[in-house]
């Protein structure tokens, strides 16, 4: 069973590593350990061919749009402006 399940996870993670950009940051958001390992395994890749770029992992659980478009303007650094009501 558990050899099985970490042979899913690594073919898993390979798939989704081969489509995201190398020098690109990123946040990783989820709710459960997965992400933290893919974050570790990107990470060793990254430190294995002399590589550094910023990777965040945030701890969460279903978010919105509008919630996920906030949080990714604010790791890209251009948090959306506050408006005061009318």
């Amino acid at each position: 069973g558990e050899g099985h399940r970490d042979e899913h996870m690594r073919t898993f993670f390979a798939q989704i590593s081969a489509t995201v950009p190398i020098d690109d940051d990123l946040l990783l958001v989820g709710d459960g350990e997965v992400v933290e390992h893919f974050a570790h395994q990107i990470q060793a890749h990254d430190h294995g061919r002399g590589a550094a770029r910023r990777i965040e992992v945030e701890k969460s659980g279903p978010m919105t749009e509008p919630q996920l478009l906030a949080r990714i303007r604010a790791f890209a650094g251009s948090p959306a402006r506050r408006t005061l009501p009318s």
